[in-house]
């Protein structure tokens, strides 16, 4: 079984978020973080920030499974071009999601090969847990696996919310296509779709 070892945060959960999100140091403590991009995503700004994918088969993690980790072979990267989302994607010129890649610091574990994979398995349940709390996993969020990649360079516009009477340039995101790491995201499939953060950067929502 190959297992999910991350979590893709783009929002609150992201150790450089911006909201003052009261959740966000205490949630960073024990992980470490590698800036990603999501090229099949886009962004929301309801409340909170929020992701839809863009995947035709959405792999929710059963709420009434395992709190820990989950087969990375159950993920299918097959693309619903025929939904709503896919076409408002493409009619707004999204850019995917940005975000970190967050698993846990291997400087906590012991450095016996016997004993580590059991140690890293019981804090990833454990910072899993958390998540699932603050992103009320699963009366609000869903959670499923995805397919990241690292980013190489970071290059933003100006301006990144449309709203219905309100248009703004795109960004562009420079990324290594041919590496990936299989992590969790956070999302909501049916959320609000007033506001739309194109750039798929949870920190430029204010710009304009």
């Amino acid at each position: 079984m190959n297992k999910i070892k991350s979590i893709f945060v783009y929002g609150t959960l992201r150790p450089d978020d911006n909201s003052s999100a009261p959740w966000t140091l205490s949630f960073s403590k024990s992980l470490v973080f590698k800036k990603c991009f999501f090229p099949h995503g886009i962004m929301f700004h309801d409340e909170f920030p929020v992701v839809s994918l863009l995947y035709k088969n959405i792999h929710a993690c059963s709420a009434n499974g395992d709190k820990g980790h989950h087969d990375i072979n159950l993920f299918d990267e097959e693309i619903d071009t025929e939904s709503d989302l896919y076409k408002l994607y493409n009619e707004l010129n999204c850019n995917g999601i940005v975000g970190y890649v967050a698993t846990i610091d291997d400087s906590l574990l012991t450095n016996n090969n016997d004993t580590d994979e059991e140690e890293f398995d019981r804090l990833f349940k454990e910072k899993l847990i958390e998540a699932d709390e603050i992103e009320e996993y699963p009366q609000l969020y869903e959670r499923s696996i995805i397919k990241v990649h690292p980013i190489i360079d970071d290059h933003s516009t100006t301006s990144h919310i449309t709203t219905t009477t309100t248009t703004t340039t795109t960004t562009t995101h420079k990324y290594d296509k041919e590496n990936h790491i299989y992590c969790y995201i956070y999302h909501i499939q049916n959320c609000n779709r007033e506001k739309i953060i194109r750039s798929g950067n949870w920190l430029t929502r204010h710009l304009k």
